[in-house]
Order: structure tokens, then sequence, then C-alpha cells
């Protein structure tokens, strides 16, 4: 059985995230949408369809690594602004 990675719900605080990009996941082989900030830490991006006709969108946002960045304490990035900082989900668009 492959290790898992533990994930803390939300985009983490005084992180970098650069341009979201597929990344791979060794523990269970398989990519998933994501950034990663300088220090380390990986954001896992999971979007779902729902609604009638599957028009509707939600992103799920969840940080793989150090949720406070070890290195920078920079200001939100505003892509994740609508962020519930709990659960890690983007409101439906």
């Amino acid at each position: 059985k492959a290790a898992q990675a533990s994930y803390a719900p939300g985009v983490g605080e005084g992180h970098q995230w650069g341009p979201e990009a597929t990344l791979w996941d060794y523990a269970v082989n398989a990519s998933f949408r994501g950034a990663e900030c300088p220090c380390g830490a990986r954001l896992h991006i999971v979007s779902r369809a729902f609604g009638r006709g599957k028009k509707k969108k939600e992103r799920m946002m969840s940080v793989e690594g150090s949720f406070v960045c070890t290195q920078f304490t920079a200001p939100m990035d505003q892509r994740f602004a609508g962020i519930d900082l709990e659960t890690g989900v983007m409101p439906p668009t």
C-alpha cells in the first residue's frame, strides 16, 4: 500500500503559489492540477461539475506540506480570494 500525503484544506498562509499546472503525485501514481511554492508545499486543486447538465463548477483546494510558508509571508494571491479558508472550497461559478 502506498504512503499517503497529508492535506490541509485551504490555500495556506504566506505561500507564493506559482502558475497552475499539471503535477504528478508519486504516492498514488496519478496526475493532478495544482501549483507549487518555492518552500516545497504543493497546492492540490480538485474540480467537480454538478447541477443540471453539469454546467456549474466547484473547485476545492488543499495544501500538501507546510500550511504556513516557511520562506515567505506574502499576502493572499487574488486568484484564490473567494476560497473558504477552513474548507478550501471555491464557490461555484
